[in-house]
Protein backbone atom coordinates (compact mmCIF):
# COMPACT_ATOMS: atom_id res chain seq x y z
CA UNK A 1 0.00 0.00 0.00
CA UNK A 2 0.92 3.48 -1.14
CA UNK A 3 0.20 6.55 0.78
CA UNK A 4 -3.18 7.11 -1.84
CA UNK A 5 -6.47 5.57 -0.83
CA UNK A 6 -6.82 4.23 -4.12
CA UNK A 7 -7.15 0.54 -2.60
CA UNK A 8 -10.44 1.33 -1.67
CA UNK A 9 -11.70 0.78 -5.26
CA UNK A 10 -9.69 -2.65 -5.35
CA UNK A 11 -11.08 -3.35 -2.09
CA UNK A 12 -14.30 -3.09 -3.02
CA UNK A 13 -14.28 -4.70 -6.30
CA UNK A 14 -12.58 -7.87 -3.95
CA UNK A 15 -15.16 -7.46 -1.42
CA UNK A 16 -18.15 -6.99 -3.71
CA UNK A 17 -17.39 -10.05 -5.85
CA UNK A 18 -16.11 -12.49 -2.99
CA UNK A 19 -18.79 -14.95 -1.76
CA UNK A 20 -17.10 -15.47 1.53
CA UNK A 21 -16.76 -12.05 2.71
CA UNK A 22 -15.62 -13.23 5.98
CA UNK A 23 -12.37 -14.62 4.80
CA UNK A 24 -11.64 -11.70 3.60
CA UNK A 25 -12.93 -9.45 6.47
CA UNK A 26 -8.67 -8.71 7.70
CA UNK A 27 -7.69 -7.04 4.67
CA UNK A 28 -10.47 -5.37 4.25
CA UNK A 29 -10.00 -4.06 8.07
CA UNK A 30 -6.56 -3.28 7.28
CA UNK A 31 -8.40 -1.13 4.33
CA UNK A 32 -10.34 0.47 6.84
CA UNK A 33 -7.67 1.13 9.31
CA UNK A 34 -5.92 2.91 6.03
CA UNK A 35 -8.65 5.34 5.47
CA UNK A 36 -9.10 5.61 9.09
CA UNK A 37 -5.87 7.17 8.98
CA UNK A 38 -6.39 9.89 6.59
CA UNK A 39 -9.54 11.12 8.07
CA UNK A 40 -9.37 15.01 8.74
CA UNK A 41 -10.00 17.00 10.90
CA UNK A 42 -13.20 18.29 9.34
CA UNK A 43 -14.10 14.43 8.72
CA UNK A 44 -13.18 14.46 5.33
CA UNK A 45 -10.72 11.32 3.77
CA UNK A 46 -7.39 12.77 2.52
CA UNK A 47 -6.71 11.49 -0.99
CA UNK A 48 -2.80 11.00 -0.21
CA UNK A 49 -1.43 13.98 2.30
CA UNK A 50 -2.40 11.94 5.57
CA UNK A 51 -4.96 14.24 7.84
CA UNK A 52 -3.84 17.22 7.77
CA UNK A 53 -4.66 17.67 4.11
CA UNK A 54 -6.48 20.66 3.28
CA UNK A 55 -7.05 19.16 -0.11
CA UNK A 56 -10.68 17.26 -1.00
CA UNK A 57 -10.47 15.67 -4.44
CA UNK A 58 -13.52 14.30 -5.94
CA UNK A 59 -11.62 11.02 -6.81
CA UNK A 60 -11.54 10.46 -3.40
CA UNK A 61 -15.37 10.42 -3.27
CA UNK A 62 -15.18 7.66 -6.04
CA UNK A 63 -12.51 5.44 -4.42
CA UNK A 64 -13.97 5.28 -1.05
CA UNK A 65 -17.87 5.58 -1.12
CA UNK A 66 -18.96 2.72 -2.50
CA UNK A 67 -16.18 0.24 -0.60
CA UNK A 68 -17.67 1.97 2.80
CA UNK A 69 -20.69 1.32 1.69
CA UNK A 70 -20.19 -2.55 0.84
CA UNK A 71 -18.18 -3.02 3.87
CA UNK A 72 -20.49 -0.93 5.85
CA UNK A 73 -23.44 -3.67 4.42
CA UNK A 74 -21.73 -6.36 4.33
CA UNK A 75 -19.90 -6.52 7.87
CA UNK A 76 -23.23 -4.82 9.75
CA UNK A 77 -21.11 -1.41 10.10
CA UNK A 78 -23.75 1.36 10.07
CA UNK A 79 -20.36 3.96 10.79
CA UNK A 80 -18.67 3.09 7.58
CA UNK A 81 -22.32 4.02 5.49
CA UNK A 82 -22.26 7.63 7.94
CA UNK A 83 -18.93 7.97 6.97
CA UNK A 84 -19.23 7.64 3.24
CA UNK A 85 -22.22 9.84 3.44
CA UNK A 86 -20.62 12.54 5.18
CA UNK A 87 -17.77 12.04 2.43
CA UNK A 88 -20.38 13.37 -0.59
CA UNK A 89 -21.80 15.65 1.82
CA UNK A 90 -18.85 17.73 2.82
CA UNK A 91 -17.55 18.13 -0.91
CA UNK A 92 -20.68 19.59 -1.49
CA UNK A 93 -20.69 21.71 1.35
CA UNK A 94 -16.57 22.91 0.83
CA UNK A 95 -17.67 24.05 -2.48
CA UNK A 96 -16.70 20.79 -4.42
CA UNK A 97 -19.77 21.44 -6.79
CA UNK A 98 -20.70 24.13 -9.00
CA UNK A 99 -23.05 24.77 -11.81
CA UNK A 100 -23.93 21.27 -10.95
CA UNK A 101 -20.36 19.46 -11.58
CA UNK A 102 -17.74 18.57 -9.15
CA UNK A 103 -14.44 20.65 -8.92
CA UNK A 104 -11.47 17.92 -9.31
CA UNK A 105 -10.24 19.29 -6.16
CA UNK A 106 -10.83 22.19 -3.95
CA UNK A 107 -9.40 23.73 -0.51
CA UNK A 108 -11.39 22.62 2.39
CA UNK A 109 -10.71 25.92 4.77
CA UNK A 110 -10.45 28.14 1.67
CA UNK A 111 -13.11 27.18 -0.14
CA UNK A 112 -11.31 27.90 -3.48
CA UNK A 113 -11.06 25.38 -6.54
CA UNK A 114 -7.67 24.03 -7.25
CA UNK A 115 -8.73 21.82 -10.35
CA UNK A 116 -11.17 22.13 -12.93
CA UNK A 117 -15.05 21.92 -12.85
CA UNK A 118 -16.39 19.28 -15.20
CA UNK A 119 -13.51 16.91 -15.33
CA UNK A 120 -15.74 14.24 -17.40
CA UNK A 121 -13.71 11.76 -15.50
CA UNK A 122 -14.43 13.22 -12.06
CA UNK A 123 -18.31 13.78 -12.69
CA UNK A 124 -17.84 9.90 -12.79
CA UNK A 125 -16.10 9.27 -10.04
CA UNK A 126 -18.90 11.58 -8.12
CA UNK A 127 -21.95 9.54 -9.61
CA UNK A 128 -20.31 6.56 -8.57
CA UNK A 129 -19.70 7.22 -5.13
CA UNK A 130 -23.55 8.95 -5.43
CA UNK A 131 -24.98 5.74 -7.22
CA UNK A 132 -23.40 2.91 -5.43
CA UNK A 133 -23.55 4.53 -1.83
CA UNK A 134 -27.27 5.06 -2.46
CA UNK A 135 -28.30 1.25 -1.66
CA UNK A 136 -26.73 1.10 2.22
CA UNK A 137 -28.41 4.54 3.10
CA UNK A 138 -31.63 4.12 5.21
CA UNK A 139 -32.02 7.52 6.50
CA UNK A 140 -34.88 9.02 4.62
CA UNK A 141 -33.68 12.68 4.49
CA UNK A 142 -29.92 11.27 3.30
CA UNK A 143 -32.35 9.10 0.41
CA UNK A 144 -33.71 12.08 -0.68
CA UNK A 145 -30.65 14.68 -0.47
CA UNK A 146 -28.93 12.08 -2.34
CA UNK A 147 -31.87 11.26 -5.31
CA UNK A 148 -31.38 15.10 -5.50
CA UNK A 149 -27.83 14.83 -6.09
CA UNK A 150 -28.11 12.62 -8.72
CA UNK A 151 -30.93 14.42 -10.57
CA UNK A 152 -28.75 17.50 -10.51
CA UNK A 153 -26.00 15.75 -11.91
CA UNK A 154 -28.05 13.78 -14.76
CA UNK A 155 -29.59 17.24 -15.29
CA UNK A 156 -26.52 19.12 -15.85
CA UNK A 157 -24.69 16.59 -17.71
CA UNK A 158 -27.20 16.29 -20.54
CA UNK A 159 -26.41 20.07 -21.24
CA UNK A 160 -23.04 18.87 -21.91
CA UNK A 161 -23.89 15.49 -23.96
CA UNK A 162 -22.21 15.26 -27.60
CA UNK A 163 -24.26 14.76 -30.93
CA UNK A 164 -22.59 11.45 -31.00
CA UNK A 165 -23.98 10.54 -27.58
CA UNK A 166 -20.75 10.68 -25.60
CA UNK A 167 -19.36 13.80 -23.49
CA UNK A 168 -16.19 15.60 -23.88
CA UNK A 169 -13.01 14.70 -21.05
CA UNK A 170 -13.36 18.71 -19.89
CA UNK A 171 -17.31 19.40 -20.12
CA UNK A 172 -16.89 23.13 -20.34
CA UNK A 173 -14.69 23.41 -23.28
CA UNK A 174 -15.88 20.70 -25.51
CA UNK A 175 -12.88 19.16 -26.05
CA UNK A 176 -11.34 15.39 -26.65
CA UNK A 177 -13.93 12.75 -26.61
CA UNK A 178 -13.64 10.79 -23.16
CA UNK A 179 -13.20 7.49 -23.42
CA UNK A 180 -13.70 6.53 -19.47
Amino acid sequence: RDDKIDYAMLSYALLKGEPDPISMKPAMDEMVSFIRENICTDGMISYSSGPNSNRRYVDTLGFVCPFLGEYGAVYSDTSMVELAFRQIAGFRTVGGISEGLPFHCVRNDSRLPLGILGWGRGCGWYALAVADLFPFVTDPAQIALMQSWMKELANTLLQYERKDGGFSSMLLTNAVYDSS
